[in-house]
């Protein structure tokens, strides 16, 4: 009997993984089968017949190889996707994780991902996917592409950028380079009606409004 073909989708953290899994089930995703608090399963109903897909952590970006070792199959998986930082554009994490992949017999890959997300479709290998936090092009994380998701002129969003932009120097512990929309988003959430809730908690909760276009092209 031949092993069942599955999809992956590997992203950085747990955190991620639950942002992740809530952004695709606001898109028209569901639990697929066997599906628990330990082993995130989802399908999307308008593709009968496609392989679930498995959100796996791998634990940070330095240990995308090792997730990918541990987990990729080629001749048992339909799809290989991959959810990472931007992070600083100095870092050069797409270059970083390119050279990864290509470990796995995925070449060719473009210089920089395109603004959709890459998407490869090569003939020796498995679908590939790649979307860079929080859009591709500029720096950021899944906090950076949250902060989209917020009403510009929702009043406590306007007070939270007010706030934090008005912090006395030396104030905050946080760097102000790297984590500046991370700051932002949690304030704001801070106000919520429930305050203080993960990400993927306020996508659940409505807090975050996911008709934003670049959550269409995440989720496509």
């Amino acid at each position: 009997m031949g092993t069942m073909a599955r999809n992956l989708l590997i992203v950085e953290g747990p955190g991620d993984r639950h942002f992740v899994n809530h952004l695709l089930m606001s898109r028209g995703f569901t639990a697929a089968a066997g599906a628990n608090a330990k082993n995130f399963l989802v399908n999307k109903p308008s593709r009968p017949g496609a392989a679930a897909i498995k959100i796996i952590v791998a634990g940070s970006f330095n240990s995308l190889g090792k997730a990918i070792e541990d987990e990729f199959r080629p001749d048992e998986t339909t799809g290989l996707a991959i959810v990472a930082d931007m992070d600083l554009l100095a870092d050069n994490r797409w270059e970083s994780l390119r050279g990864t992949l290509e470990k796995f017999g995925f070449d060719s890959l473009p210089g920089v991902p395109s603004k959709d997300g890459l998407v490869a479709r090569q003939e020796q290998n498995p679908a590939l996917g790649v979307w860079m936090m929080p859009n591709n092009e500029s720096a950021g994380m899944p906090a950076s592409f949250a902060c989209k998701l917020v009403a510009g002129e929702d009043p406590a969003w306007v007070h939270a950028r007010k706030t934090v932009a008005t912090l006395p120097e030396g104030a905050g512990r946080f760097s102000r380079e790297r984590h500046l929309e991370k700051a932002l988003i949690h304030t704001w959430l801070a106000w919520q009606e429930e305050p203080g809730r993960q990400l993927g908690t306020a996508v659940a909760k409505n807090y975050l409004a996911t008709d934003h276009d670049d959550v269409g092209r995440f989720c496509s």
